[in-house]
């Protein structure tokens, strides 16, 4: 699960990285706005799943 949520954390720091190229484009339009935002919301909601997960193997561990 970490492995997963690193990978979903890497792909969109190189997504990001890779279509900011300069200050115009930060401030400028952003043509990826709505998958950048739902790559945000599931990567907190994936991290939320993995932190509870977490929780739960940790309360039954023996």
């Amino acid at each position: 699960m970490d492995a997963t949520k690193d990978f979903i954390t890497m792909s969109l720091r190189v997504r990001i990285r890779d279509h900011i190229h300069t200050i115009d484009d930060i401030c400028g339009e952003d043509p990826d706005e709505d998958l950048r935002n739902d790559l945000q919301n599931r990567l907190k909601h994936y991290s939320e799943a993995i932190d509870i997960l977490n929780a739960y193997r940790e309360d039954w561990s023996v």
